[in-house]
């Protein structure tokens, strides 16, 4: 005769099922642990794959590693790139103001550095420290197009330049009154001497006539200053624009302005649009020049 213990067997299934109970608790909470990690991860842009942590930016990362850069040039580099990433970032209109102060300055260092390198009284040594210095504090992540073309225009022996020992248009045997009005002299004598400037020869940045224009490749609407127009304030500016030989305007001055009041605000808005322009460059021989002194007037009138 079999006798059952049924004590023993109800201990053994409460045990059964507390155990079951508690890894099924355990897994749960296994579950829910993953997720709340997977969730925190995709908060600070973190994601796993095959075990390695791949850290993914966002505009709040991208932004605070901007802040950080304490180097002048990439900090300017990394503000236009984060404009392009991220054009409607929550931080955008920081951004915007940063990079707008620091590409006034830029804008001003590279200006002087044309400002040499077009001079015709200006050696090649005087050159190359203007570039280092302009290298040196913005890099040449904004202008390496620019630099690469004014450097395969270098003042030596065998390039081209209009402030050279020897001029490479004192090739032919030609007298001075047959040397075209817009070249210099070539030195016959050797290199070791200057080019002897002409009294009537230009210089290689020269005045456009009034007659002669230049051809507009990208010329944006300066900006109507708000207080004028909610005022009704009409304004002209004429600006005289130094450009360079691949067509950007380096410098802008203020020759006048005409308005009522807010000439300042007026003249701001007419720089800021004139230095934004880009012109098809003015060529002679077939090679592209800087142009100095040339005009350009900014209406600003309230449509009827």
């Amino acid at each position: 005769m079999t006798v059952l213990n049924t004590d023993e067997d109800e201990f053994e299934l409460e045990n059964a099922g507390g155990r079951t109970r508690w890894a099924l608790t355990l897994g749960l909470a296994a579950g829910l642990s993953l997720i709340l990690l997977a969730f925190l991860l995709t908060r600070l842009g973190l994601h796993t794959v095959s075990g390695n942590h791949i850290v993914r930016e966002t505009p709040r990362s991208a932004y605070l590693d901007i802040m950080s850069e304490t180097n002048t040039g990439l900090r300017l580099a990394r503000l236009v790139d984060y404009r392009k990433t991220y054009p409607n970032s929550r931080y955008s209109q920081y951004v915007n103001a940063q990079y707008a102060a620091l590409k006034v300055f830029e804008e001003r260092d590279w200006a002087t550095y044309t400002r040499v390198r077009f001079d015709p009284q200006t050696d090649q040594d005087m050159i190359n420290r203007a570039l280092k210095s302009y290298v040196q504090h913005w890099g040449v992540y904004q202008r390496q197009a620019q630099i690469t073309h004014l450097n395969s225009e270098q003042i030596g022996d065998d390039k081209i330049s209009f402030a050279a020992p020897r001029s490479k248009y004192a090739q032919a045997d030609t007298g001075v009154q047959e040397v075209p009005a817009n070249l210099l002299v070539g030195d016959t004598v050797g290199r070791g001497q200057r080019v002897a400037m002409v009294r009537s020869v230009p210089a290689r940045t020269q005045r456009p006539s009034v007659s002669h224009k230049l051809r507009v490749k990208y010329a944006p609407k300066p900006r109507y200053p708000s207080k004028a127009r909610r005022k009704h304030i009409p304004a002209m500016v004429t600006l005289s624009l130094d450009i360079d030989a691949a067509g950007r305007v380096a410098r802008a001055h203020v020759v006048e302005v005409r308005a009522d009041k807010y000439h300042k605000k007026f003249a701001r808005a007419a720089r800021y649009a004139a230095r934004r322009s880009r012109f098809y460059p003015r060529t002679v021989s077939g090679r592209p020049v800087a142009v100095s002194g040339y005009k350009r007037t900014y209406k600003f009138e309230i449509p009827q």
